[in-house]
């Protein structure tokens, strides 16, 4: 019944997840079908003494706590796929990140006025096109599809940026 709520999402979907197989769902403790019927599960209807409430307030505590895991697995989850994205598309930029190191390590008065305000842009539009580019790919697919693709598509990511700063550099004639 809550398999929606426990199945991964595609990073583009729209909020509606798609099926997935079996072994990349989270699962829960296998329930039995009466949970989902019964409201008052384990017991056949309202407690009638303490200790069936306490029996009711027990299960509904196990139920809460798997809930709480298995959401916090896939928090975890989701958190290493945005750094694992992140990492690769810094991996993509190190050459600007090192031109801003070395602004930032030499001493001059350029240096001085402008912090290498220039470089640091340059660098973080660097990661923010690349993230941007491994998205348009698919990363996310990708990563729990065909994990062994991961280079291939960080290389095409680097190229579209590439294309795209070429562009920029030498537009195409106006007609």
């Amino acid at each position: 019944m809550l398999d929606w709520l426990f199945t991964k999402k595609d990073a583009h979907s729209s909020g509606i997840p798609k099926e997935e197989k079996k072994k990349d769902r989270i699962q829960l403790n296998s329930l039995p079908e009466e949970v989902w019927e019964n409201p008052w599960y384990p017991l056949n209807g309202p407690p009638k003494n303490p200790q069936e409430a306490e029996l009711l307030q027990k299960v509904i505590e196990e139920e809460q706590s798997a809930v709480k895991a298995a959401l916090s697995k896939r928090h975890d989850e989701m958190r290493n796929e945005k750094k694992l994205l992140d990492t690769h598309a810094k991996s993509n930029c190190a050459d600007l990140q090192y031109d801003w190191k070395i602004c930032l390590s030499t001493f001059n008065f350029d240096r001085f006025t402008t912090l290498c305000h220039g470089q640091q842009i340059a660098f973080e539009n660097c990661v923010k096109i690349q993230t941007r580019n491994l998205e348009k790919l698919q990363y996310y697919k990708f990563l729990h599809t065909y994990p062994e693709k991961i280079d291939e598509l960080v290389e095409k990511a680097d190229q579209m940026y590439l294309d795209e700063m070429e562009l920029l550099k030498n537009p195409p004639p106006k007609n």
